[in-house]
């Protein structure tokens, strides 16, 4: 006899001990196990929260209590995970439940009019998807039948072979007519006696039709009203679904079916479009395999399109079950558990627009001219010191300088601050720059003329000023239609996108399901688009048009800004589109691939019939376009939610603005800078465009010249010189008497320009302008 030593017990009742625990413990958690699986996860308008339905069964087959603390409810938002409560748990009260058996039969019309627009294919999807995505309970069964002349067997189905029982389903080469009276009346008895809950759902798209029928040459011909009994005689376990598919559906009979049946669950379902049917089949399932709705308080008010994974864990029953789902858009989200806006919050909120662009208008305005005033006594004015040798004067009064006085020494002459301060500049500007040994043009002022003068930096200001004006008015069209709830929109791209031709498209694409999901969060965000789009490119083009040299058109203004809308709205839809059919539902960088494509069209658009050459304002307008959507899109994080839209608008409107005309000037080859009449000096034309058009540029009294005289002057005339390009060099050439710095000029001779050459209009003219270039080649 073998002994066993004390040193081997171990290893011979441990595994037994561990067993004896686990064993036990394996076999009571499979017994107990019992079923838990969310359906669906839908937002709910009204209540503002999240409803997640669910079936939730105990290894009895019954439903569990549903108190709070048997739940533990978790979401995953890009990456980071966070617990979420849970309002009330709503039971669903059925009577199937309690048997938790379930026979489905699809009957489908097979006739020859189902070949319009691919429905038979749709239908045939829409079966096998909608089974594979229900879970149903084990004793359930789901069987197929179809009927055109003929009336098929009941085709028993599970989910893992439905894809091949789902191949009946198909037009048969002599299925003509549409037996529908005994296609329903032999099913419903086909069914009537087999266990649990009867779903019948019947998908037809026409009437009944049995005039070519050979089954009726020696059998009667059923009547609606022997169907219609049958359903009366039915009990309150059966119910029957007729989805009426296309236009020419006799309603009235198939409305009629539910109403005659015991059972106050079922209904009838008109559709137009075969792509829904998918959305109804799984509408009607979940219902029956829903027994409670979670409503769970949302972990913060706007959804904007990102991944979310929603898990409830239950934990009597030692399960859980995770739904993933996409909601909202970046410009349009979802704003859940937020209070809606009234007439008095708009009110406010546009109060606080209207204040920040006035605040911003007083600030470029006065706060920053002040500053620069500041800046230049710190670095041009101090105070006299008497010289023993020198009697220094003020150029225009004459009168001598006595110690202490404040004078400026920007320039070459000394001036008294008050002398600058009265007219703006150095008495002796623009004068000085003629003179034989003339002076760097440092008399000037940076600050002469009104804001809206567009002279020196105002220029750059109107364009900011303009542009937060521009991003107000985005907000009001946007404000208005949301007080007003404009649906419009959403409507028409619902149908577009259900319509045949567009699904044939974008049906097996991988993002169709979260498109077609966000449906009205990609119409409220193209909308969104227009509006910023069109509220900002009028002021933009306003501004563009007041600044310049020709004439102000109105006509100009309103021509750009509708080939902008017209623009935009193609394009902010199709961006919309984008972002879950390419970009997966990124919304940053759809959005930075939309905004440099309106980009490219505000460029060309903003060029047409101005001074912007073509390149130059495409190249502003992508840059501007690109960091101005960055910074939106970042403002619309961080802002609170309420006021986010209002100031990323305006903020994207100044930095569209401030970008674009900053880059167009600093690429500009040519100008022209008024020096006279003082209330003109500063005024900048850029000439570029059309002189490497190959176009002359004239200078005159005459409204079509492009540098147009509008002011006083005798000595100027209607077409008084032109200018023109030639190798890459701007040459003038005088049909009156024209001096460039100071001398006279030869009569229709061309004389090449230079950098900061003085012209003006004849001896004694007060129109006066400096030539400014850079230089470039072409």
């Amino acid at each position: 006899m073998k002994i066993i030593k004390n040193s081997q017990v171990k290893y011979i009742l441990y595994p037994i001990l561990l067993l004896s625990v686990f064993l036990p413990n394996q076999l009571w958690s499979q017994k107990k196990k019992g079923t838990f699986k969310i359906n669906n996860v839908i937002l709910n308008e009204s209540s503002k929260r999240i409803e997640a339905r669910a079936l939730i069964l105990d290894p009895s087959k019954n439903r569990p209590d549903l108190p709070n603390r048997n739940f533990f409810v978790t979401e995953v938002v890009d990456g980071n995970r966070e617990r979420l409560s849970i309002e009330r748990i709503k039971p669903i009260d059925q009577r199937s439940f309690k048997q938790d058996t379930f026979t489905v039969l699809f009957i489908v019309d097979v006739s020859g009019s189902m070949r319009k627009d691919d429905r038979i294919t749709k239908a045939r999807n829409a079966v096998v998807e909608s089974v594979q995505e229900i879970e149903f309970s084990a004793a359930s069964k789901i069987y197929i039948s179809t009927f055109a002349n003929e009336i098929s067997d009941l085709i028993p189905a599970t989910k893992a072979d439905i894809q091949s029982k789902a191949e009946i389903i198909q037009i048969p080469p002599t299925g003509a007519d549409t037996d529908l009276y005994r296609a329903l009346n032999e099913n419903i008895k086909a069914i009537n006696d087999l266990p649990g809950t009867k779903v019948l759902i019947l998908l037809s798209d026409g009437v009944d039709d049995t005039k070519r029928n050979p089954f009726y040459q020696n059998s009667p011909r059923l009547t609606p009203d022997v169907v219609q009994t049958l359903c009366s005689g039915l009990k309150d376990n059966f119910l029957i679904f007729p989805v009426g598919l296309g236009a020419g559906v006799d309603s009235a009979f198939l409305s009629s079916i539910p109403q005659r049946t015991k059972n106050e669950d079922d209904y009838y379902i008109p559709t137009l479009d075969p792509s829904e049917l998918k959305e109804i089949f799984i509408g009607i399932f979940s219902y029956f395999t829903t027994n409670a709705i979670f409503y769970i308080i949302p972990d913060e008010g706007k959804y904007r399109g990102e991944k979310r994974n929603l898990r409830i864990e239950w934990k009597n029953g030692g399960l859980g079950d995770s739904k993933v789902y996409k909601k909202g858009a970046m410009d349009a989200p979802y704003e859940f558990g937020l209070k809606r806006l009234t007439y008095i919050d708009w009110i406010l909120q546009l109060i606080v627009g209207g204040f920040i662009v006035g605040a911003l208008y007083m600030g470029l305005r006065y706060i920053i001219p002040l500053y620069k005033r500041k800046m230049f006594k710190k670095l041009f004015v101090q105070k006299f010191v008497p010289d023993s040798s020198v009697i220094r004067k003020d150029p225009l009064t004459q009168d001598p300088f006595v110690e202490g006085d404040y004078v400026v020494v920007k320039c070459k002459q000394m001036v008294s601050l008050s002398t600058w301060d009265a007219i703006g500049h150095c008495p002796n500007y623009p004068g000085c720059m003629e003179y034989i040994n003339p002076c760097d043009g440092a008399g000037a002022s940076d600050n002469a003329g009104d804001f809206f003068s567009q002279k020196g930096i105002f220029k750059t200001f109107n364009w900011i000023f303009f542009g937060a004006l521009g991003g107000l008015m985005a907000w009001i069209l946007y404000a208005i239609s949301k007080q007003f709830k404009l649906r419009f929109h959403y409507e028409w791209l619902r149908d577009l996108l259900n319509s045949n031709f567009v699904q044939s498209i974008i049906k097996d694409t991988s993002g169709y399901e979260q498109m077609m999901n966000n449906i009205k969060p990609i119409a409220d965000q193209a909308l969104v688009g227009v509006f910023i789009s069109t509220g900002i490119t009028a002021a933009l083009a306003y501004v563009e048009a007041i600044g310049d040299a020709r004439k102000f058109s109105i006509l100009r203004v309103i021509g750009k800004v509708v080939l902008v809308f017209i623009v935009a709205c193609f394009l902010f839809l199709i961006g919309g589109l984008n972002q879950y059919l390419i970009f997966n539902g990124d919304p940053f960088w759809s959005g930075t691939v939309n905004w440099l494509i309106f980009g490219l069209f505000l460029g060309i658009i903003l060029s047409s019939w101005s001074s912007i050459i073509l390149k130059r304002g495409i190249l502003a307008s992508l840059l501007a376009c690109v960091v101005g959507y960055w910074v939106y899109h970042f403002l619309g994080i961080i802002l609170p939610d309420a006021w986010s839209k209002l100031i990323a608008f305006i903020i994207l409107g100044a930095l569209l603005g401030g970008i674009i005309v900053s880059v167009i000037s600093s690429l500009e080859d040519f100008e022209m800078k008024y020096l006279s009449p003082q209330q003109y000096w500063g005024v900048v034309k850029p000439i570029s465009k059309w002189l490497r058009r190959g176009l002359e540029v004239w200078i005159g009294t005459e409204p079509k010249c492009y540098i147009f005289v509008k002011w006083e002057d005798e000595m100027a005339k209607p077409m008084h010189a032109k200018l023109t390009l030639e190798n890459d060099r701007v040459y003038i050439e005088s049909k009156h008497e024209t001096l460039i710095n100071g001398v006279l000029m030869p009569m229709n001779t061309k004389t090449p320009l230079k950098d900061n050459d003085i012209i003006q209009l004849g001896i004694g003219s007060v129109s006066k302008m400096q030539y400014l270039e850079s230089r470039r080649t072409k």
